[in-house]
């Protein structure tokens, strides 16, 4: 059964591979190309806030994605804020400000199925799953996995898990009313967040049995949310996956026969700006051309980025139309938190993370500013006398810098998000492939845009 698409997707211009769009879901709009923040915490989500109930631009923010076990503690307290209703039935509720900035934006629920296998955030899956109704062989695996974690030696555990995530899959699609039940259970909990796209539970697709297990759990996931709401299609890749042709052409041939508005990619801990990453950055921009002739055929059709780091410019500027990062636009999981520091500043020309220590140099070439016209960044100032960083004459202390860097890369992104729209419509997309080779870290990834490319 084929869904009817909640998701309406009216192209607005295009030049040559990009397009722009107007979309809408259920009232509310994403003008695409757009950057979807992923929010890891309160503080995060508090700045998101704020910048969608400003009256500031933020056009190109509409959506936000959250992992599933971090938005079971943050953003379920203000769904369910928000649907109090009041004791007298003649009064209307006061808008809330939560309620005011859920009913502005898209949620997006990421599965993060990836952590039944990665170390980092398995703790908060456990935690998720003790929670919610798992199916008995998904609890088994988790408990498994947590007494082997700390009983076995560390080889052994290694060894163990490398086959125990891909047997946990195996046996699962050989059980299909157990994979049914999972899928169920995820729809249950995304459903609780109120939203209207969908996120499958996947595998992490590092060989073709795994990812003709996704394939499986992309239809069955459709069928299943035909009465819940827009179903996307997901793919979970390894970077792995860019060095094998095999899986790369399954993934096309399904994409050009899914019958899903919205598809969606991760690829684990990409970095395609390094050196020796060749192949990989043929066989991503190949995709990316894979989905820009799938909409050019049908323009009803979208792509979404998800944990695109460095990588989110050049996409949204060719196959994607969402592009998806942290706060700090880095996407590889580590143990960073409030107390690591002073964090990287993003310098839109540049497209790269500059290092805090680097910033008073770049800030006395800048009127002793910094280079960005943003509400924040026009507070700050370097004071030479003291050879420090200060916000409205105050010394910045290293939690406050991490808030206010992650205000301006909301702007940043928003900024970049309006320069490729801006190409579409000067039907100008070259320019986006000028600024990429113009900077100093990111010029490898010129090569993710096409060079020469005909007409309409």
């Amino acid at each position: 059964m084929n869904q009817i698409s909640r998701l309406k997707v009216s192209q607005i211009d295009r030049d040559r591979f990009a397009r722009a769009t107007s979309t809408e879901l259920e009232g509310k709009q994403i003008l695409t190309p757009s950057f979807s923040p992923l929010i890891q915490n309160s503080m995060e989500l508090e700045i998101y806030l704020r910048r969608m109930l400003s009256t500031d631009s933020n056009e190109h923010l509409g959506t936000f994605v959250m992992r599933i076990f971090d938005a079971s503690r943050l953003l379920l307290p203000w769904v369910n804020m928000k649907n109090i209703k009041p004791l007298d039935a003649d009064t209307r509720p006061v808008p809330t400000l939560h309620k005011q900035f859920l009913d502005k934006t898209i949620t997006l629920i990421d599965p993060a199925t990836e952590y039944l296998d990665f170390e980092f955030h398995f703790d908060d899956f456990v935690n998720l799953a003790s929670k919610v109704r798992f199916p008995q062989q998904v609890m088994t695996y988790l408990n498994t996995k947590e007494r082997k974690r700390k009983n076995s030696p560390s080889k052994d555990y290694k060894r163990w898990k490398v086959q125990a995530h891909k047997h946990f899959w195996y046996d699962l699609d050989r059980e299909r009313r157990r994979l049914n039940d999972f899928i169920t259970n995820y729809f249950d909990i995304e459903s609780k967040f109120e939203t209207k796209i969908l996120m499958p539970p996947m595998p992490f697709v590092d060989n073709e049995g795994l990812l003709d297990i996704a394939v499986r759990v992309n239809n069955m996931s459709k069928a299943l949310a035909v009465d819940r709401g827009e179903c996307a299609t997901y793919f979970l890749l390894s970077k792995s996956t860019l060095r094998n042709p095999n899986i790369l052409t399954k993934i096309t041939e399904y994409l050009q026969n899914d019958t899903a508005t919205l598809t969606m990619f991760k690829f684990k801990n990409l970095k395609l700006w390094e050196a020796g990453t060749n192949i990989e950055r043929d066989a991503f921009r190949d995709l990316n051309q894979v989905m820009s002739d799938i909409k050019k055929e049908n323009p009803k059709k979208m792509f979404m980025l998800l944990e695109g780091s460095y990588q989110c410019f050049p996409s949204a500027s060719y196959g994607f139309d969402i592009v998806s990062s942290s706060l700090r636009l880095l996407d590889v999981d580590s143990v960073y938190g409030t107390n690591a520091g002073f964090g990287g500043y993003f310098v839109e020309d540049n497209l790269w993370n500059t290092r805090y220590v680097d910033l008073p140099e770049i800030m006395k070439n800048n009127g002793g500013y910094l280079p960005c016209p943003c509400h924040i960044c026009r507070r700050i100032s370097y004071d030479g006398k003291d050879n420090e960083l200060k916000c409205d004459d105050k010394k910045i202390t290293p939690e406050e810098w991490n808030h206010y860097r992650r205000e301006h890369n909301l702007f940043a992104m928003n900024s970049l998000m309006k320069i490729i729209n801006r190409a579409i419509r000067e039907k100008q997309i070259e320019l986006v492939r000028e600024k990429i080779k113009n900077s100093t870290e990111l010029s490898n990834l010129k090569t993710l845009i096409p060079q020469h490319y005909e007409s309409d």
